[in-house]
């Protein structure tokens, strides 16, 4: 029998929400110049990749008789970063109560609340990233409520909105399906479902062939430049949004292919994941009793690891990197929804509070070179909460009796 002291969930609500406010606060700005370029693109040039949440916007500021300013794009920003938090912690809660309330998921929750993926995601303030993880979460939602052409409308608007949702977001969706597959839980899935969820699929190769053999690359970016530039708080650099807009995935792989492995094995890049993600992993195949070369677990790996293609095209080395950790937790939270957990190894708490301290006081290295915010002394204050909690739920995994 066990005898065993139970923390206050109120306070562990608090505390995590405490945790995420601190986290962000390390990073958080206004929406760069190139983040707002983002927004104003639209389809008055034609059909092109990333221009779906420009043309909504057109259209209602038309509609309204309005315009897009900094204020406005300010305000939308907030708004989709507050449905980003949102989501991720109801996913987070609902793991919550699916193991139990323990104290190791209740640790695991706090090392991703503080982890560098929140630091950067405040950082990104403005960019489409967060927009893509609202969509993989509400697809997969959709898809446990059997509603597979509104999953599959959902991943393909997230495509159109930026083609990383591809590696990011569309694997974790296929990796939903394929587990309820296995299982056996949903009867419902056949060839018509299969083929329903493909739509994302097939949209991404749309996109992709459109860009390369239809647009007149040349003559958009002349567009797009003039188009911006005509914006009185946007700057167009040479190598702005236009350039970047019109430059096809193929010469992107040509220059850029040969630094996949150095980005991936970078100290910034590797201090900023692999903490978190071995801590989440260790719990995930303590808690599901995944064996390492079978293929649940060679199809998780997959899943989590499938952003990190995006070195071979991309230079945003640590940006890259930290899609891992939120295809990570997600991943945890579809295994948590479709496989019943046992209680992890008491090490996976050991484990978490190490991670958790690194995440407390290790520097994320941002965008342009930049470090995140506070010093050592500020974190120590400001996550005080935290740390005193998972050293609350070290002592109380220490102190259990057994009659």
């Amino acid at each position: 029998m066990v005898k065993k002291v139970q923390y206050n969930k109120i306070l562990f609500i608090l505390t995590v929400a405490l945790t995420l406010i601190v986290t962000i606060s390390r990073a958080i700005r206004l929406p760069n110049n190139y983040s707002k370029s983002h927004w104003l693109l639209d389809y008055r040039f034609g059909f092109m990749k990333r221009g779906i949440i420009g043309s909504i916007c057109s259209t209602v500021t038309s509609f309204t008789g309005t315009k897009m300013t900094p204020d406005v794009i300010t305000i939308l920003s907030g708004i989709v970063l507050v449905l980003f938090v949102s989501v991720f912690l109801c996913a987070a809660f609902m793991l919550f109560k699916k193991h139990g309330g323990s104290n190791s998921i209740a640790l695991i929750i706090l090392v991703f609340s503080s982890s560098p993926f929140f630091v950067m995601s405040a950082h990104l303030f403005g960019y489409f990233d967060a927009v893509l993880y609202i969509c993989a979460i509400l697809s997969i939602l959709l898809i446990e409520k059997k509603h597979y052409i509104s999953s599959a409308f959902i991943s393909s608007f997230a495509i159109l909105v930026h083609e990383s949702y591809f590696l990011t977001g569309l694997p974790l969706v296929y990796f939903s399906i394929w587990l309820k597959y296995i299982s056996g839980t949903d009867s419902k899935i056949g060839k018509k479902e299969i083929f329903i969820m493909l739509i994302p699929f097939c949209t991404f190769i749309f996109l992709t062939f459109y860009g390369i053999f239809i647009v007149d690359n040349k003559l958009l970016n002349r567009q797009l430049y003039q188009y911006l530039k005509s914006i009185d708080f946007i700057y167009v650099g040479r190598r702005g949004v236009p350039h970047w807009q019109t430059i096809g995935i193929v010469e992107l792989f040509k220059t850029q292919k040969t630094n996949l492995m150095e980005r991936i094995f970078s100290f910034d890049s590797l201090s900023a994941f692999y903490p978190v993600l071995i801590a989440v992993l260790s719990f995930i195949y303590s808690a599901f009793k995944l064996k390492v070369m079978k293929n649940e677990s060679i199809v998780l790996l997959t899943v989590v690891l499938a952003p990190l293609a995006m070195h071979s095209i991309a230079f945003d080395t640590v940006r890259i990197s930290l899609y891992t950790t939120g295809s990570v937790f997600i991943a945890f939270w579809i295994l948590s929804l479709n496989k019943t957990p046992v209680r992890p190894s008491g090490n996976i708490t050991i484990i978490a509070l190490s991670v958790l301290i690194l995440n407390i006081f290790s520097k994320v290295r941002l965008m342009g070179k930049e470090l995140d915010g506070f010093t050592h002394l500020q974190r120590a204050g400001l996550y005080l909460p935290a740390l005193l909690f998972a050293l609350f739920i070290i002592f109380l995994d220490s102190s259990e009796e057994y009659e």
